[in-house]
């Protein structure tokens, strides 16, 4: 027997919920830390090519990040400001230490290592800051300071 015809109103069951709605603030300010940590993976793992895939998943976020933070719920515009100074923050650093590669980068190991390196702390910065701003997104809470360099 087919028991969705057999439940009163009161005992039917709730529609599931889908885990990402393009119209829930909170699908789509963990959209923006989700393209955050992309961006900054793919270029830290990638070659030149690759690094405009991780340019693109960057761009989004930055695009999103500023199309939406003067509009919406509050504690989602304390989130879009939080990924917008992550992502140009890290932007910034991660040139410099791109520029910085064009002139130590031939000396051997240790130019391109100490830029590696630097270039994976840039990376665990955006990720800590972007995951925990995933997780208070999560608990729909608000950036108690947005625009400071920390968590």
């Amino acid at each position: 027997m087919n028991d969705m015809n057999n439940v009163t109103p009161l005992r039917r069951p709730k529609p599931k919920k889908p885990l990402f709605d393009p119209r829930d603030p909170k699908s789509q300010v963990q959209l923006v830390y989700g393209l955050s940590i992309a961006s900054f993976a793919i270029m830290w793992l990638g070659t030149q090519f690759v690094d405009w895939i991780g340019m693109g998943f960057g761009v989004a976020a930055l695009v999103i990040s500023v199309s939406k933070r003067d509009e919406g719920v509050f504690w989602a515009r304390s989130h879009y400001e939080f990924a917008l100074r992550t992502m140009i923050i890290g932007a910034v650093v991660w040139t410099l230490l791109s520029l910085l590669g064009l002139v130590i980068g031939w000396i051997p190991l240790v130019g391109s290592l100490t830029i590696f390196v630097a270039k994976a702390c840039v990376l665990g910065w955006v990720a800590l800051r972007s995951g925990s701003g995933f997780l208070k997104a999560s608990d729909t809470k608000v950036i108690a300071n947005p625009m400071s360099w920390l968590f």
